[in-house]
């Protein structure tokens, strides 16, 4: 990946200054679990919640707009009704064209191109408009944002600290992936290197993640939860590339009509055939899963051993029909 594309990614991960647009005092509203969240993680930036109604929450200063705050601001997180985003998107450029500070901006919020309506279409339109032409980058609307374990960033409000280790996730779903962590995390199945929920996709994307992790000393293994995109030729460019340096375990949504349709209503995604990405992930090497489960399951093994060079593998098992080699 060119380093200037790299670098306009690290602000997601290991930015300093975090300020959360619709911070909440009240415990339970996303809002308030973000804050939490990154104090959980280890965050030991800067946490500006942007509240004009309280002073401060989980002791953290509030502050009332974004032009209150006085030290720098790496991230932005957006948790609020989808009419105001643009509005905040506003705020966020007059920042960023006065100081220069603001890299990166994550929507948590929906209501945008998932809807299937002219008028999300055009909120998601506006709020790019204003934030991309001045090297803002945006992952979402509608996602659960981005979780580094060793930088502490954090802005999923439904997990705050989790076990480091080597796995990251590209996920189009955010409450997929956090199924994931919570189905290993009692067995302690996996440790996490990154996460990031795309939502819609409208900028960040995942043709860019899977080069931004492919250099990433703390990635061993990528686990990738698809439902669409509009990118074919590409993705599967980078993932061939990507694979051999380390695994990459996919699940990709839709395989019939009905999922199709279903995962294009989620985040607006073109869904694609199932068979055709059979093949192509193939020829890329990347290992498609069949079922959630074995999703699951090959994810954590793969984050568990190096990847594997050549045919020299020995099969341990107690039962001697499972263990027989199967030609295919």
């Amino acid at each position: 990946m060119e380093t200037t594309a790299r670098k306009s990614l690290d602000g997601l991960f290991n930015g300093r200054g975090v300020a959360i647009m619709g911070a909440s005092a009240k415990k339970g509203k996303p809002g308030h679990s973000i804050v939490e969240n990154l104090r959980a993680a280890g965050f030991t930036g800067n946490v500006y919640p942007v509240n004009a109604a309280s002073e401060s929450i989980l002791g953290f200063q509030c502050y009332r707009s974004l032009e209150k705050i006085t030290g720098r601001i790496d991230l932005v997180v957006m948790v609020l009704p989808a009419d105001d985003c643009v509005e905040a998107a506003r705020a966020i450029a007059r920042r960023k064209d006065g100081k220069g500070d603001i890299s990166a901006a994550v929507v948590v919020s929906a209501g945008f191109s998932e809807l299937g309506t002219d008028q999300g279409r055009s909120r998601e339109k506006a709020l790019l408009d204003v934030l991309v032409p001045r090297g803002i980058r945006v992952v979402g609307p509608n996602c659960l944002g981005v979780m580094d374990t060793y930088s502490g960033v954090n802005t999923n409000f439904d997990i705050g600290a989790y076990r480091r280790g080597g796995l990251s996730i590209i996920t189009q779903s955010g409450a997929f992936a956090v199924s994931y962590l919570k189905w290993a995390e009692p067995g302690r199945l996996v440790g996490l290197s990154k996460f990031v929920s795309l939502g819609n996709m409208s900028d960040v994307n995942v043709v860019e993640l899977l080069g931004y992790l492919a250099d990433d000393d703390r990635t061993s293994v990528i686990a990738l939860y698809l439902e669409g995109t509009r990118q074919g030729r590409a993705l599967v460019e980078t993932a061939a590339h990507v694979s051999r340096k380390k695994p990459i375990v996919a699940l990709k949504a839709g395989k019939t009509g009905i999922g199709s349709v279903a995962a294009a209503s989620h985040t607006g995604s073109l869904a694609g055939r199932f068979e055709m990405y059979q093949g192509v992930f193939r020829q890329a090497g990347v290992v498609l899963a069949e079922s959630v489960i074995e999703f699951y399951y090959t994810a954590a093994a793969f984050a568990k051993m190096p990847l594997p060079r050549g045919n020299s593998i020995c099969v341990l098992t107690v039962l001697g029909g499972a263990g027989n080699p199967v030609r295919g």
